[in-house]
């Protein structure tokens, strides 16, 4: 597994209001982060304080609504994908996706959404 900070990611843009960038905060009602991922997993660390409105993440994968959760007060380490990796005479999370791996991939997204609902 690769662990970057969110400001070594060549591709990642903060919306709405934050402050910061190392880490972001994103405290006010639609704030967000958008992100171009190219991986067979993400995990996401979430650093969590209030004490009065608890705050919710809403997360979309290419532009379909995904999961929504509430976040802990705390740190959290949030598991949020996990695709079929490259094997032998296909191609997989990693690169280009031929037929065979967009069928693993959609298997695999289609079961994680059913435990999930």
């Amino acid at each position: 597994m690769q662990k970057a900070a969110l400001s070594a990611l060549p591709a990642v843009r903060a919306l709405g209001r934050h402050a910061g960038r190392d880490p972001l905060t994103l405290y006010w009602t639609a704030s967000g982060i958008e992100l171009l991922f190219d991986g067979a997993e993400l995990w996401v660390d979430f650093a969590c304080d209030y004490a009065l409105y608890e705050p919710w993440v809403s997360v979309e994968l290419n532009g379909a609504w995904y999961v929504r959760f509430a976040v802990s007060p705390g740190q959290r380490r949030v598991w949020l994908l996990s695709l079929p990796a490259t094997t032998a005479g296909t191609y997989g999370a990693r690169s280009h996706p031929g037929t065979a791996a967009h069928r693993a991939a959609a298997e695999v997204l289609t079961a994680f959404l059913k435990e999930k609902l």
